[in-house]
């Protein structure tokens, strides 16, 4: 009879070990790497195609200016789920995706895969093109 208490016992353990391996960790691993891009993102870009053209990222807008003129100011969001602009993307815990909304005009989103972001680099590249740009960031 203690043994089959103590079976029982273990079984739920399992479980419950289980829910928390299978559902909690991946979300909780997933929360972590999106607030990191969503840190690491702000701040003052450089292209560095075109040292000119610069994009400075807050923490709910971002602004393209060229030549010090402030081009566009956009919302942003960073995701990692799909669709995003209306295509198909691949989603897992390595992914994320910058979705950029027009403040200033009636343009359609602009979407980018954000292919690396650390404290001196930015690389996205845009969903619909596959064309890669990249800044350096600066004070």
């Amino acid at each position: 009879m203690l043994l089959y208490i103590l079976m029982n016992k273990m079984k739920r353990l399992n479980l419950i070990s289980i829910i928390i391996i299978v559902f909690v960790l991946p979300l909780f691993s997933f929360l972590i790497w999106n607030n990191n891009d969503s840190e690491l993102i702000i701040g003052n870009w450089v292209s560095d195609r075109d040292s000119l053209s610069r994009v400075v990222f807050e923490s709910n807008q971002c602004k393209w200016y060229y030549n010090n003129q402030l081009i566009e100011t956009n919302g942003y969001v960073i995701q990692n789920t799909t669709p995003i602009c209306g295509k198909d993307v691949l989603v897992n815990d390595k992914t994320n995706y910058l979705k950029l909304t027009s403040l200033t005009n009636q343009e359609s989103d602009l979407c980018y895969e954000i292919l690396g972001v650390t404290n001196t680099d930015l690389s996205l590249m845009d969903i619909n093109t596959g064309h890669i740009i990249t800044f350096t960031k600066s004070n």
